[in-house]
């Protein structure tokens, strides 16, 4: 039995970096993630997935569900800190400053 081990992603690589840090092998790589990607989006997936985005620009915004504890969350790239600003409600965005 193979047990799958991860951690929290706290960098997110843009596709080309891959072809940057990895050469011939990271251009293979990034053909073959946008050929499995063009299937998945046309519906051609037999099971359910999750695709996370990442844009480039100030400020970063990351929301999802919390793997602490599941529940929806909205934050800044502050949310990799080793005290993480994470806000659950609009009362949270309100009573902390971002500025």
């Amino acid at each position: 039995m193979e047990i799958l081990n991860e951690d929290k992603n706290t960098h997110l690589e843009h596709l080309e970096d891959d072809i940057i840090n990895n050469g011939y092998a990271g251009g293979q790589n990034a053909i073959a993630f946008l050929q499995e990607l063009s299937k998945m989006l046309s519906g051609n997936s037999k099971k359910s997935v999750n695709v996370s985005v990442k844009w480039d620009g100030a400020p970063a915004i990351v929301a999802g569900p919390s793997p602490e504890n599941g529940k929806f969350f909205v934050g800044t790239k502050s949310v990799f800190n080793k005290t993480p600003k994470i806000n659950y409600s609009i009362a949270d965005i309100r009573k902390k400053s971002y500025r």
